[in-house]
This record gives C-alpha cells, structure tokens and sequence, in this order.
C-alpha cells in the first residue's frame, strides 16, 4: 500500500477543506435557526446525554459541505467511483433523514443500509485481501462484494452510535478522514478532505455544549464514506480489510464490546441503550471534551499503528494486534468498573 498520489494537489486538497469547513459552518447555523423556528428538536429522554430540547439535522450541512468540496476537486481516475460512493451514501442519508423527522423501524433502516452498501459494491466491483500476520487471503468476485458491503453496514452503525456525545462523532470522523489520506492505497484526497473540512464545520456547533445535532442523517452519510472511501481510486489493487480495521478500531471496538456485552447478558441489541464505553464515562462524570478528545487521540493512534502494521512483517504485525488488543481490553475493564467506584466514592 502506498501514500496518497495524486490526482489532488496539497493546494487543491487544501481548498476542498476550506470550502468544505465554509460551507458546513454556514449551512448547519441556517439549519439550526430553521429548525428551532418550526420545533423540530431532539427532547431529551433517558438515554439522552443532553438535557435541552436541541435540532437535529446538521447531517443536512454535513452532506452539502461534502458535495461542495468534493465538486471543487479535478477530475481523476477515481471520479466514478467517487460519485457512486457520493450517491448512495446520500441515498442513505435521506433515509436518516427521514428517520431524524419521523422515526422508522430498525428493520427499514437496516433494509437501507444493506441496499445502498450493495448497490455501491456491486457497482465499484472491489477487491480486498485480510491481511492477517505473516498472510493475505484475497477476496474477490461475489465474496469481495458481500465482504464489502458487510465492512459498510458495520461500520455506518458503528459511526451511528458513536453519535452520541457532544463532539464525538464529528471529532472522530475528523481524524478517521486524515487517516483515510495517510494510509491508503491510492488515488485523489478530494473525498477525505472533503468529509474532514465538513466535520470541523460541523464540529464549531456541534463542540459541547453542542447547539445543534448530526442526527441520523449525518452519521449514516458521514460513517459510509469513512467505510468506502478505500475502495475509492484503488483501481485493481485490494483494499487491505485489517489495516483499515485498525484506522477506526476504536470505534469498532467500543460498538463490538458494547453489542456482545449485551448478547452474553441477554439483552436485545436492537433496543435503544446507554451501554457504550464512551456512555460509561459519561454517567461517571468525566467531562464530554475529554471524552471526545481522548477519542480523537485514540483514533489518531490507531492510524500510526495502521502506517506500522502494513510495513512491518508478520512478528511486527502480530505484536501490533496483541499490544492494541490488550490495551483496549484493560480500557474496557477500567470503564465497566467506573461506575462501581464513582458509587463508593460517593
């Protein structure tokens, strides 16, 4: 795998941030006041970590600030691919939008999120290879489109439910869109610095206390592109599935502890909750910038371990997996135990 080349210039890279930034900061401020003025807010519940009725729909800014930037950018190699990425993860915002308005059942939201995933790898045709130490299984043909197409869905309801924190989703979407630059396997920066330049747009009001939401619009548009923007621009090489596993895993993670921790006490992993470690810490009393912030470091650790892994050889790769295994596995112990130790000191 090799570094970003080219189709976009730093300078050119640069201006579909700006832009991207711009327009996200305008639009989602007009969204807000819209919002407020027709009482379109999210009224707080028991799962809810705000506690004032606040708009929802900044995903709406989000989508425009991606679009503009992205336009902005040359043409390149990749351009199709681009759009297709563009199209269906828009397709899948409106339904998220929908959802934000007039909430759908989960069957209809994942049926969506099935069918845009889909409906982009049969259409990009992508081939992959899970790099495991020491070996790469290459995938492709139908089983590189379904791999695909399952890596998208889990990674859109992983970027879901990270959303729920002032600051948290957007300020690790920031880092997750470097990270899509820093380790790739080639083609145009245009569609990751877009997505960066409209997460820090967002991320001016969405900062706690946040005035305005992504809603569902956002994190379902904002997780897809994160989730297929390696296979956009990498032509016939594959796409890497492990080390790009490791750019986001602790997003992943956090969703995969959370869901199995529920599956081995019997609870429905459908059912809204506010069991995930970043909730944890929150109910513990630790602040929501540090949260969010502690989450953008760790993601952006992760993307120094991604650039390490896909260098190293299989003794340098397998330590990587075992060091970051464990030091998540005692960050989750360490979080389940807060609230027992937050009770005693109280």
């Amino acid at each position: 795998m090799n570094t970003v080349v080219a189709a976009t210039t730093p300078l050119n890279a640069w201006s579909v941030v700006l832009l991207a930034v711009f327009v996200a900061f305008a639009s989602v401020r007009l969204i807000e006041w819209l919002a407020r003025r027709r009482d379109l807010l999210d009224r707080p519940t028991w799962r809810s970590a705000h506690v004032t009725p606040t708009p929802r729909l900044g995903g709406v800014g989000i989508v425009a600030a991606v679009w503009a930037g992205t336009l902005l950018a040359p043409t390149s190699a990749d351009s199709d691919a681009r759009l297709t990425l563009l199209i269906c993860a828009s397709a899948l915002a409106l339904i998220g939008l929908v959802d934000d308005l007039r909430p759908l059942p989960p069957s209809i939201r994942l049926a969506a999120e099935v069918g845009t995933a889909l409906a982009f790898a049969v259409t990009v045709a992508p081939t992959a290879t899970v790099d495991l130490p020491g070996m790469a299984l290459p995938l492709d043909g139908a089983v590189a489109i379904a791999v695909t197409a399952l890596w998208i869905v889990a990674v859109v309801n992983a970027w879901n439910f990270i959303d729920g924190l002032d600051g948290l989703a957007a300020g690790v979407t920031v880092v997750a869109a470097v990270g899509v630059i820093a380790v790739s396997i080639g083609g145009s920066a245009a569609l990751p610095a877009a997505v960066a330049g409209a997460a820090i747009g967002f991320l001016i009001w969405n900062r706690p206390r946040a005035s305005i939401f992504m809603g569902d619009s956002g994190s379902l548009f904002l997780g897809f592109l994160i989730a297929g923007a390696w296979f956009v621009g990498s032509g016939s090489a594959p796409v890497p599935l492990v080390t790009t596993a490791i750019v986001i895993a602790p997003v992943l993670l956090d969703t995969g502890y959370t869901l199995i921790r529920r599956l081995l006490r019997g609870k429905n992993v459908m059912q809204a909750h506010h069991d995930h470690l970043y909730q944890v810490l929150a109910r513990s009393g630790v602040s929501p910038w540090l949260i969010a912030i502690g989450y953008a470091l760790a993601v952006g650790v992760s993307v120094v371990a991604a650039r390490a892994y896909e260098t190293a050889d299989a003794v340098g790769q397998a330590g990587i997996l075992v060091v970051y295994g464990a030091a998540f596995a005692l960050f989750a112990a360490a979080v389940s135990l807060l609230p027992r130790w937050s009770r005693r000191r109280d």
